[in-house]
């Protein structure tokens, strides 16, 4: 089987049909881990699009309040889960009130 980075060799460039048969608990692993460029896990976050492990949701949530997190990321996090409910306290938080 080919890695995340073999399907994802330079910016800009990657097997989409491969990454969306990819093993969604491997490409959310994938996401997690911020050892990886930021590029090729926003990229691994599209390819979790209908089909995010119900186990990992949690720690992605949670990527996406880490202000560390690259912006990028935290989007592409957000458009995924934009419809989790466990988000609506956060984005609904008074601190968040003036940002877009």
């Amino acid at each position: 089987m080919p890695t995340i980075d073999s399907l994802i060799p330079e910016r800009g460039a990657h097997d989409t049909a491969a990454l969306h048969a990819y093993d969604p608990d491997a490409l959310a692993g994938y996401v997690l881990d911020d050892r990886n460029v930021w590029w090729r896990r926003r990229i691994c976050v599209q390819a979790l699009a209908g089909r995010v492990p119900e186990s990992q949701v949690l720690a992605l949530l949670d990527r996406i309040q880490d202000e560390g997190e690259t912006g990028e990321v935290r989007i592409a996090l957000l458009d995924l889960l934009r419809d989790r409910a466990e988000l609506l306290p956060w984005l609904c938080h008074e601190d968040r009130n003036d940002e877009s």
